[in-house]
């Protein structure tokens, strides 16, 4: 009898430690896949915030170079990641707008302007959305997602810089 509830204990002990075994293995795996995917996305932040400052040199850059010339021509200036366009002439913001885009990095010259839009030397195209009205036939609660290679904003917006861009000016989109 005594060596019955002996075995039956032992058994019972190696089940467990089996199963805790089973367990520690099953963690063990998952943290590692974990850890990697910690690993991978920090590289990817670091990449990034790399390639902001990057951008943000050749635009100063660029800048600097404007003002050694004497040129204080007009610019827009696109901050991808922070939604933002402005229109400056060599430091002084003109104007500044909200904007969406789905554009890629770089610097682009305008090509054409007219009340429709602005097109860049890309075809990459800049334009003023009309805000519907909340309760009117047709409105929408969420604008529509912009189309690849243009930027959005309010109509408002895009006709107050209109006026100031022309073919031939720099984009800089950072």
């Amino acid at each position: 009898m005594l060596l019955t509830r002996v075995y039956v204990t032992a058994a019972v002990l190696a089940a467990a430690s089996a199963v805790l075994l089973q367990q520690r293995h099953v963690l063990l795996v998952e943290t590692t896949r974990l850890q990697k995917a910690h690993d991978s996305l920090t590289v990817a932040a670091a990449d990034a915030r790399l390639q902001q400052e990057v951008d943000g040199i050749r635009l100063a850059l660029e800048r600097s170079r404007q003002r050694a010339t004497g040129k204080t021509e007009p610019h827009l200036a696109v901050a991808i990641t922070d939604g933002l366009l402005t229109l400056e002439r060599g430091d002084i913001v003109l104007r500044s707008a909200l904007v969406t885009a789905d554009v890629t990095r770089g610097v682009r010259r305008i090509a054409r302007v007219d009340g429709a839009g602005i097109v860049l030397d890309d075809s990459t195209r800049i334009y003023g959305e009309t805000a519907a009205v909340p309760g009117t036939p047709g409105a929408t609660p969420v604008p529509p997602p912009v189309p690849p290679n243009s930027v959005r904003l309010s109509r408002s917006d895009f006709e107050a810089v209109l006026p100031n861009v022309r073919p031939g000016l720099t984009v800089y989109f950072f």
